[in-house]
């Protein structure tokens, strides 16, 4: 929705999508993949960098079912997690009701930001 894709080398394909201050809207930067999945137990790793100096807030990292209810999962993160220049790995647990399943980053314009993958296994 809002964003762009940016070339970086540290990234795990060499590319990740970026919002920065000034030309991205704040809000949902990243959303999906509403993939079908079984009930269950879900980890969720989210990799993100943040890309400027900053303060508070920098994103809101959650779990729902597709279209966004209910909200399965969530987790703030703060520019003091997210060193700048370095990517650094975000761990959600989710109980899954069954269904589409959507992963989510909210991008509140504290810092400019990159998202470089996000990865879900099923626990057993």
């Amino acid at each position: 929705r809002s964003g762009e894709e940016m070339a970086d080398p540290e990234a795990i394909n060499g590319k990740a999508w970026a919002a920065r201050r000034g030309k991205t809207e704040p809000g949902f930067i990243v959303y999906g993949p509403y993939t079908p999945l079984e009930k269950g137990r879900y980890l969720i790793l989210f990799r993100l960098k943040r890309l400027s100096e900053g303060k508070g807030i920098v994103a809101t990292l959650d779990t729902c079912v597709g279209g966004g209810n209910p909200i399965t999962s969530s987790r703030q993160v703060r520019a003091e997690e997210l060193p700048v220049g370095r990517y650094r790995s975000f761990l959600l647990t989710t109980d899954h009701p069954g269904g589409g399943i959507e992963t989510r980053v909210i991008w509140w314009g504290n810092a400019d930001l990159a998202v470089d993958e996000i990865v879900l296994w099923e626990t057993l």
